[in-house]
């Protein structure tokens, strides 16, 4: 227990808590945190995670907290004498600012509250955390040498969205296993009544006062497990119960042990095999339960207009388009829900489009549209299926796209596809495009190789400043002149974040429209309508746990940006800065040197101006010149901005459609041809044969082809041909022959010469 100054700083609090407890790590790898007050997370959500203490500005906040409640402090670290490095380490002690409490009194209060809830946020200084490369990192097999500074995080290129994923977004109730549905007090068919949870207690070794308490629990767990026993023998010593369903495993005996009416489990085989089937008829009935629950894929077609006005009637605002040929056949349709195009506006205006490969029957390609929220997460504007990657569907989709948004400037983000950079050209010309790095590097593997480069060519692509991108291409050219050209014949202003003539902030690849695909795979073969509700329902998760995280932020930014501030922060208190005039500073950091201007909003090493979130020496100037750092960051990595962009619910569709036209039809597009060249003619069974040969006289099998040698032009063998290999073998023979005469005759000769025989061979 120790108490807390009103001008306490941040590293003062860790000196205190290393000296006091007698920590032996440096203050560098402890992290701090302290769960809210009682009286707080009353209005809160229980699963609130606690608050971290990085900086001083968060210390303030711990000190004014600790004026009115009694606050308990976590203490972790990595390092430890005789733990393991790899597991945390938590030792809370207690702050007070006006009063001591009972250490024992303050765990009764607040029990274990969510200690583990946010273990994998912590900070591993020792590893470095910061030290993280850009999406394809594992893509890369050298870091940037080149870069002035190696200690600035400014200079390494992270994945921000790690930082503010949301825990469990993805996990649903159908992701969890029949068991594990139980215990959470779900009914596996959805209607039932049961609430609260359920275990099973039956187990080996267990006891039961009597036979008619073990015959009650095990009726329980046959009514929540659902399946049915048959008791199999009955004594007053012994109770053996099966499964009703032939060869199943399942099996409990329980007999009397020291006491006479105690029944005792000696055995439990808990595990249901019921159906022993073969691969081919478990597939023939997967696919029929599938076509049971789904229906086919021409009912789908046939829904698809019922769908779309169903689903615009649960959310009003959402914007549908169906195109069909003039048969009626499909051919392109769009999605963009009222709350995808709501929460846009508060988001970057960048937006990431790719396409992905639908396998059902009649195929088809799913087009995507995201941004990226406030919090580095993957935000689904608009999705679409078109019949493939054309410049007609690009430019039919593209169409669609841009009445989602106002016409303001814009970047699109793809891969170097054609159809999209004409449809861009056709359609959006007012956008600026890039291209994904990650399909720039893997082109350029694929054509020049050479991975031991691939360093150069991502610091060129990563590049902040002008003289870096100019120092890796210079590299470039002098160790691979063809690599340096193709670049530069790939216009650097589509993949170079320098020449970048748009503001693309952190987004550098494909990846969060690559996230979309990824999480829509197994959904991929659905008929049309089951596809577009399985993409709705992913959505609806997403954006209500997303609001529910928005809404319980306890800090100005959201997660992932608190912690990218919080990092710089720590780096920033170890620089010198030198005011030049009002506005302007000179920052030191090591030999790097650098001039900030808060008034144009600049940095020298041009991570502020192309983030729009301070940099190292952006936080150092801010530090000095005692301005909040509020003032220079973006609106649109605020809280207020995060909460706005998911405030708008996302409502299944309804069931009834209420405008529904009876002449309106969909009809399935026409299947495409496989590849290869399509047989013209098949092999006919010998009763076809004969039928056949009564009515003409003759066979009209076709006969397989007959072969011949090319050597010796004789059927029945091709090459090696034997006549060859005999005339081979017999000269083999006579050369054989005349080798061994030869040596016998000189062989005194030869010897004399250099002391060994000598055999004289005549090649053949």
């Amino acid at each position: 227990m120790f108490y807390l100054q009103d001008d306490c700083k941040h590293e003062e609090l860790v000196e205190m808590v290393v000296n006091d407890y007698m920590l032996q790590v440096n203050g560098e790898l402890l992290e701090l945190s302290y769960p809210l007050p009682a009286a707080m997370m009353e209005k809160l959500p229980t699963d609130s995670p606690p608050m971290y203490v990085t900086n001083d500005r968060q210390v303030g906040s711990l000190v004014e907290l600790c004026k009115e409640h009694v606050v308990r402090l976590c203490v972790s670290t990595r390092v430890g004498m005789g733990r393991n490095y790899n597991e945390p380490i938590h030792e809370c002690v207690q702050e007070e600012k006006s009063e001591e409490v009972d250490k024992e009194d303050v765990e009764e209060e607040f029990g274990d509250e969510g200690w583990d809830d946010n273990e994998s946020d912590d900070v591993n200084w020792n590893d470095k955390a910061w030290d993280v490369n850009s999406e394809d990192e594992s893509d890369d097999t050298h870091d940037n040498d080149s870069a002035d500074d190696v200690d600035n995080p400014d200079d390494i290129d992270a994945d921000y969205s790690k930082y503010g994923k949301v825990k469990d977004e993805e996990e649903g109730e159908e992701s969890l296993s029949f068991r594990e549905r139980l215990r959470r007090g779900v009914w596996n068919g959805g209607n039932g009544g049961f609430t609260g949870t359920w275990s099973d207690t039956i187990l080996v070794n267990h006891s039961y006062a009597s036979k008619e308490a073990l015959l009650s629990e095990l009726r329980l767990t046959a009514v929540m497990a659902r399946f049915a026993f048959k008791v199999y023998k009955s004594t007053t010593d012994l109770f053996v119960a099966k499964c009703v369903v032939n060869g199943c495993a399942w099996k409990l005996r329980a007999a009397v042990k020291n006491e006479p009416d105690c029944f005792w489990v000696t055995k439990f085989d808990e595990d249901h095999v019921w159906l022993n089937l073969t691969y081919t008829t478990s597939y023939r009935a997967l696919k029929f339960a599938q076509v049971f629950v789904r229906g086919t894929p021409e009912d789908g077609y046939a829904n698809l207009p019922s769908y779309l006005r169903r689903l615009k009637q649960a959310n009003p605002g959402t914007i549908t388009h169906l195109l069909c040929d003039e048969e009626d056949r499909f051919k392109y349709c769009f999605v963009a829900l009222a709350a995808s195009t709501a929460g846009f506006q508060y988001l970057k205006r960048v937006i990431v489009v790719d396409g992905t490969h639908l396998t059902g029957k009649y195929g088809g390609t799913l087009l995507v549209a995201c941004g990226q929220d406030a919090n580095f997460q993957v935000f689904p504007l608009a999705y679409g299926v078109v019949d493939a990657e054309t410049n007609e569907s690009w430019g039919w989709f593209f169409d669609k796209l841009q009445t989602c948004f106002s016409p303001h400037p814009m970047v699109i983000v793809s891969d170097r596809a054609l159809s999209i950079e004409n449809a861009c050209v056709n359609v959006l010309p007012w956008v600026t495009r890039g291209i994904c790095y990650y399909h720039l590097q893997q082109n350029i593997i694929k054509t020049y190789g050479g991975k031991e480069l691939m360093y150069l060519v991502k610091g060129a692509a990563y590049a902040h400043t002008l003289a870096e991108y100019n120092r890796c291409m210079d590299s470039l050219r002098a160790a691979h002149p063809d690599l340096a050209a193709y670049m530069e014949l790939a216009d650097p202003k589509l993949w170079s974040r320098v020449h970048f003539p748009g503001d693309r902030y952190n987004i550098k690849t494909s990846n969060i429209a690559e996230s979309i695909n990824s999480a829509i795979k197994k959904a991929k073969g659905f008929p049309i309508p089951s596809l577009l509700q399985f993409i709705r329902e992913m959505l609806g998760r997403w954006f209500y746990k997303r609001r529910e995280d928005a809404l319980n932020l306890q800090t100005p930014y959201s997660k992932g940006v608190e912690y990218i501030l919080a990092i710089r922060e720590h780096y920033a208190q170890s620089m010198d800065v030198q005011r030049i005039d009002a506005t302007s500073f000179h920052v030191a950091s090591g030999r790097s040197h650098y001039v900030v201007d808060l008034e144009q909003g600049k940095c020298e090493c041009g991570v502020f101006q192309v983030e729009k979130m301070p940099c190292t020496h952006v936080l150092a100037a801010l530090a000095s010149a005692g301005v909040h750092v509020s003032h220079h960051t973006c609106d649109t990595y605020s809280q207020e901005c995060l909460y706005a962009t998911y405030a708008h619910p996302i409502y299944p569709e309804e069931e009834i459609d209420n405008h529904k036209k009876k002449s309106e039809r969909c009809r399935p597009p026409k299947p495409k041809d496989g590849p290869g060249r399509k047989k013209k003619s098949r092999w006919q069974s010998w009763l076809e044969i004969s039928r056949k040969s009564k009515k003409k006289g003759k066979s009209r099998r076709k006969k397989p082809k007959v072969y011949s040698c090319s050597k010796c032009k004789q059927p029945g063998h091709t090459r090696p041909c034997p006549s060859l290999l005999r005339s081979k073998l017999g000269g083999l023979r006579a050369v054989f022959r005349r080798s061994t005469r030869l040596s016998r005759n000189f062989s005194g000769g030869l010897r004399g010469f250099n002391g060994n025989s000598v055999e004289v061979y005549d090649a053949y």
